[in-house]
């Protein structure tokens, strides 16, 4: 009969791939969105902003489905990438946030009298949108963080993951020498 374990490690990899397949296709479609780039037009940045704050949510929850899934398999390596992508994308967020604002502000003289009311609720929401996933970025970045050190530490504590040839024990903890009580000289 198959135990939990067996159940984990049968869904991990399809998980991850679900997961990475969310990631890309988010990526795929904001970039698609901008395409062609046009950097120096702020209209564009604008409207690549919009498409990537609205595109977060998504790529978010992929993010943190991954690192469940890989707290679950024990799967450090994993857990610690999770983290690195969620700095990087808090760090886009920053920066992204920074310019929305400077060119939101830039365009607002280009906007109609009577599309100013719209044209500032859609500059706020936006502005918001990229600030809360700044937000949530971080701190998904800083529980992998703690979590991976955690699990290295205890990994570290249990034997668990350490490489014969690093610890000179194997599995039951016998020495080199092949000794299964351990009480043997080499």
């Amino acid at each position: 009969m198959p135990t939990p374990t067996d159940f984990v490690r049968r869904l991990r990899v399809p998980g991850y791939l679900v997961m990475a397949l969310l990631g890309i296709v988010t990526f795929a479609e904001i970039s698609v969105a901008a395409w062609p780039f046009r950097l120096h037009d702020v209209g564009w940045r604008l409207a690549v902003a919009g498409a990537a704050s609205g595109g977060a949510g998504t790529a978010l929850l992929a993010i943190f489905l991954a690192l469940v899934i890989a707290v679950i398999s024990d799967d450090r390596g994993v857990v610690l990438l999770v983290a690195v992508i969620c700095v990087v994308a808090a760090l886009c967020c920053i920066i992204g946030g920074g310019v929305f604002a400077l060119d939101a502000l830039q365009m607002k003289g280009q906007v109609k009298p009577e599309l100013v009311s719209r044209y500032d609720a859609a500059l706020v929401w936006g502005l918001a949108k990229i600030i809360l996933a700044g937000i949530v970025f971080i701190g998904v970045a800083i529980s992998a963080f703690r979590t991976g050190i955690g699990m290295g530490r205890a990994a570290a504590v249990s034997g668990k993951g350490a490489s014969m040839l690093v610890t000179g024990r194997g599995a039951t903890g016998a020495a080199v020498s092949g000794t299964s009580s351990g009480g043997g000289t080499s």
